[in-house]
């Protein structure tokens, strides 16, 4: 089975090669020879994945824009209000959020540990999107196919929470050290309920695959089937482990 890495190694070559016969048709040694570094397997394998990187990057996301205004017009609605109204439908109100965000000033605690609060920051922002490469979209649109694929994507969710308390922990701060072990309590917490359901699926399909599991509900069954009081509980802790209404006691955004 051709997956997304393949389709863009092959693009890769045929870009590198277009820029290796317009570098040699300059005429100039040095960039002939450029143009020849060019096509060798590990630049065609660095461009590659990285190629695969930025585009799960962008999926990511894009996925995460559209739950965020999702959320926002369904709570319009609900609170007998119009929501978002930025652009087309309001989706353009999550951009001019972002750009918000992006200009505000970045500030550190002053006698906290600037490293760990650092790397906090983007280890939890690593572990979400690290999750988006175990997940397959569709035939040919996955990163990795691995056996245990399902083991890997649980040891990575469960690394969120320690970057959160490790993020409380080294603001030095009495406050953000109660804040994100309340905040990591909770994530831990819901990740029992989560890996029951997990295992559930596991067990009925004989793989830890996500390629495999996916494959075995062309042939079989959906899962959501058999498997319905496993499906809502993993929708509900799925809810609470983002964060979001009516688990959103840790952020309090409405508040």
């Amino acid at each position: 089975m051709s997956n997304l890495y393949i389709e863009l190694t092959n693009f890769t070559e045929w870009l590198l090669g277009l820029v290796a016969a317009l570098l040699d048709w300059t005429k100039l040694g040095f960039l002939s020879d450029f143009g020849e570094w060019l096509q060798t397997a590990p630049v065609v394998d660095f461009v590659s994945t990285l190629l695969v990187a930025v585009i799960f990057l962008i999926t990511a996301m894009m996925f995460g824009l559209c739950f965020i205004w999702q959320e926002r017009k369904f709570l319009g609605r609900f609170m007998d209000r119009r929501g978002t109204q930025v652009g087309f439908l309001g989706f353009f109100q999550n951009f001019a959020d972002g750009i918000k965000v992006v200009l505000k000033e970045h500030i550190v605690p002053k006698d906290s540990d600037h490293r760990l609060f650092e790397m906090a920051i983007f280890a939890y922002l690593a572990s979400t999107f690290m999750l988006f490469g175990c997940i397959p979209f569709s035939d040919n649109f996955y990163v990795i196919n691995v056996n245990l694929a399902v083991l890997l994507g649980v040891a990575i969710f469960a690394f969120g929470p320690f970057s959160i308390l490790i993020g409380g922990w080294s603001s030095n701060n009495k406050f953000t050290l109660i804040g994100g072990m309340r905040a990591a309590a909770q994530l831990i917490a819901l990740e029992i309920p989560l890996l029951l359901c997990i295992v559930a699926v596991v067990v009925l399909t004989g793989d830890l695959s996500f390629v495999g599991i996916v494959t075995w509900q062309e042939q079989n069954i959906w899962l959501i089937v058999p498997l319905c009081i496993g499906a809502l509980t993993f929708f509900i802790a799925a809810i609470g482990e983002s964060e979001r209404i009516p688990f959103d006691l840790p952020e309090a955004e409405a508040e």
